[in-house]
């Protein structure tokens, strides 16, 4: 069986006098609250039953090197979004009232990034802050799953545990930890990016040609 201290999401809380759960039991149960006045089957060390917990005893708690790990990627993906569309709406204020800017279609579309840039620092800022809670969810639904499997095989090393909490690629992947999204969001920011360049570029080669014809 894996060791006690494997890095679960979800790291459980003993009680005073209460034996410690196994890894499996811990990994089958994440964010399960007993029931008031539940103890559990066995004894403690001192060979007496133990009490049961406290009214306002806190059950878990967030596993801080499990949740660097599962967040890493989509923290840092946040963070970056959060940059992009604040440097557009920076950059796209900034040349709004540009003198080559008169084009029509310039205008549009550094208005457009007007709105997008703040549209998506929010939409980051949103997720960032909403990522504990749907952490905890899928660790959930990942336990659930791996209590209700009859076939399930116990993992021999705590490394094999922790990994069923990797949240996996590709189809029938539910957590909400992945990048996808984010990914797409800096792909159409960056294609914004070259549009503007190159709308950019035509018209300030245009208001020069209109200089020079003076």
């Amino acid at each position: 069986m894996p060791s006690a201290d494997a890095a679960l999401p979800l790291r459980f809380h003993s009680p005073a006098g209460w034996p410690e759960p196994s890894a499996w039991w811990v990994a089958t149960h994440q964010g399960e609250v007993p029931e008031r006045g539940w103890v559990p089957d066995g004894v403690s060390t001192g060979g007496v039953r133990p009490d049961p917990a406290p009214e306002d005893w806190v059950w878990w708690s967030r596993h801080p090197d499990a949740w660097r790990t599962l967040t890493r990627r989509v923290v840092s993906q946040y963070r970056r979004g959060m940059i992009a569309g604040a440097l557009l709406f920076v950059v796209a204020l900034g040349l709004l009232f540009a003198p080559f800017a008169a084009h029509s279609g310039l205008r549009v579309l550094l208005w457009g990034a007007l709105l997008y840039g703040p549209a998506e620092v929010a939409r980051d800022l949103m997720g960032l802050t909403t990522l504990g809670d749907r952490y905890d969810a899928y660790a959930r639904r990942v336990s659930a799953r791996l209590a209700a499997d009859p076939h399930g095989v116990a993992p021999t090393t705590a490394q094999e545990l922790e990994n069923l909490f990797v949240p996996k690629s590709g189809p029938g992947n539910d957590a909400p930890l992945h990048t996808r999204g984010r990914l797409l969001t800096m792909v159409v920011a960056g294609a914004l990016a070259a549009v503007l360049i190159v709308l950019l570029a035509d018209a300030f080669v245009h208001s020069t040609m209109g200089s020079g014809a003076h």
